[in-house]
């Protein structure tokens, strides 16, 4: 190729940058969460209208105490999201259940060799290994038999500009935002108590009283106590609350620097205090973290851990010296010896290659349409043979406005390109990521996510899924961003969480309203 047609299509090119972010001047808005015109939505009326009477200082004051409460982690935004109640049930709570009974079903497919959906045709054998490959659970292939599945598991969830609710990732296992659901209810509605004169707000407290209800029985069960291993460093103090409301609920607390410690032996799992030599038998172990480092002694967590410390030995060392008590966990959960709240092999459930197929799989195994769709979204991998799809990544370059640019293995904000945010040499420095590992990266269809005031929102609904049941939270989990940010939605981008409240119109207020029709 000579030096002028080199010339010529690099300038083809940057034409198309420079026409792509002139598009960003037609961007469409997001929902407006609060009101439709001019008219406020009845379960934001007393909220919106306390918002406008607090001064700018007063909501400073609500974000800077509500730092301190948070012990710095984060900030609470002074509005919070409501969400209707009978909306909630029938949509939200519906949708998550749904789509958590599918994984369920796929990963029991998956795990009992049967593998249907490959003669289905969903997904291909050499795209689902690939993904599977990328978490290392390609490890337990003959290990874990489909048997006794069980997760915590909370998708992100946005509305789209049309109202529609869009989940946009799914997380199971080790998922944030569990141990913030009952301060930022309590902080919100011990400022402003007055707040609740025509409506109840479930109460975040029954999810814990739920998760250690079943945890119990389930522990029970296997003839044992339940117990919570957790260990540090912990990335922030979420880990201290969690560990504080299950205790409140009888639930024992483990680290490697508590007085009582793991014991793992041949016919089980134990507590056992190193100051009486009193050992408990564990009947269901909670791990609060990730399997690859709470026992990084077992060959998928070593390979699993490496990776994601690039290798790094002095890394993969501490975390095996840290975790010389829960040498061996990984097998006794995996032979049923003890119960857990986090499965062996789950994780790839979660890469964002996988969650392509959701959808499909919600279709195949339960014979449904799904509740809460996905956003479009598509490989930069061909199906086959695994190669760059041009014509794709051509088109989303020359309509990048159009479009939201993920890394599949990527967790929070990471890996992800906002295409109406992003400048001209992001743009070019992401073009040849994509060219050089297509199969690293989906593009999504450019969302714009609601709006609550000044900034852009999105959910995250927990719940606890295992073979027989799935367990959703009343209280969802809620995140804001300026709308002038980078357009993800996390808390380390100058994020905030936001109080979700659930609201159920008070019974005597509705009888009310119907005495004065029957009068009328």
């Amino acid at each position: 190729m000579s030096k002028f047609r080199v010339y010529l299509s690099a300038r083809l090119f940057l034409s198309i940058i420079v026409i792509s972010l002139c598009a960003h001047l037609a961007i469409a808005k997001g929902y407006n969460e609060i009101s439709r015109g001019n008219k406020i939505y009845p379960h934001y009326e007393e909220h919106y209208a306390n918002w406008l009477k607090l001064s700018e200082k007063e909501k400073r004051e609500y974000l800077k105490e509500s730092k301190k409460a948070f012990s710095g982690d984060n900030t609470l935004d002074p509005m919070p999201r409501v969400l209707d109640g009978r909306e909630y049930d029938q949509v939200l709570k519906r949708g998550v259940e749904q789509r958590a009974r599918a994984l369920v079903a796929f990963l029991k497919d998956h795990y009992s060799g049967r593998r249907t959906y490959l003669s289905a045709g969903i997904v291909s054998e050499s795209t689902i290994r690939s993904i599977i490959e990328r978490t290392s659970d390609h490890t337990y292939d003959q290990l874990l038999k489909g048997e006794k599945i069980s997760f915590v598991y909370g998708p992100d969830i946005i509305r789209d500009e049309k109202g529609q609710w869009r989940v946009i990732e799914d997380n199971p296992g080790f998922v944030g935002g569990i141990g913030d659901l009952v301060l930022a209810q309590k902080f919100y509605l011990k400022n402003f108590p007055h707040l609740s004169e025509n409506f109840s707000y479930r109460d975040a407290e029954k999810f814990y009283d739920e998760l250690a209800r079943l945890y119990k029985k389930r522990a029970a069960a296997h003839g044992g106590d339940v117990v919570m291993y957790m260990t540090p460093p912990y990335p922030d103090n979420e880990d201290k609350r969690v560990r504080k409301l299950l205790s409140e609920r009888g639930i024992r607390f483990i680290s490697p620097y508590t007085t009582e410690r793991l014991s793992v032996e041949k016919d089980g799992v134990y507590t056992l205090n190193t100051k009486t030599n009193k050992k408990t038998k564990v009947g269901l172990i909670i791990l609060n973290g990730e399997h690859w480092w709470l026992d990084a002694n077992y060959e998928a967590n070593t390979l699993r851990l490496q990776k994601s410390t690039d290798g790094e030995d002095s890394y993969v060392a501490y975390y095996q010296r840290l975790g010389r008590d829960t040498r061996g966990l990984t097998e006794a959960i995996l032979q049923k010896k003890v119960a857990s709240n986090y499965t062996p092999g789950i994780d790839f459930i979660g890469d964002k290659e996988f969650y392509i197929y959701v959808e499909d799989f919600i279709r195949f195994y339960l014979g449904e349409e799904p509740i809460i769709k996905n956003i479009s979204s598509k490989s930069f991998a061909h199906k086959q043979t695994g190669a760059l799809r041009e014509k794709l990544l051509k088109h989303v370059l020359a309509h990048i406005d159009q479009y939201v640019i993920k890394t599949v293995d990527g967790r929070g904000g990471d890996g992800v390109w906002v295409g109406p945010k992003l400048t001209e040499n992001k743009i070019m420095a992401m073009a040849k990521l994509i060219r050089k590992s297509p199969h690293s990266f989906i593009v999504q269809k450019y969302t714009p996510l609601s709006t609550l005031n000044d900034l852009i929102v999105d959910l995250r609904i927990l719940s606890l899924v295992s073979d027989d049941d799935v367990y959703v939270s009343d209280t969802p989990w809620g995140r804001g961003l300026p709308k002038k940010g980078d357009g993800k939605v996390n808390l380390s981008s100058n994020g905030r969480e936001i109080t979700v409240l659930v609201a159920d119109k008070k019974k005597e207020k509705c009888q009310k309203l119907i005495s004065n029709s029957n009068q009328q």
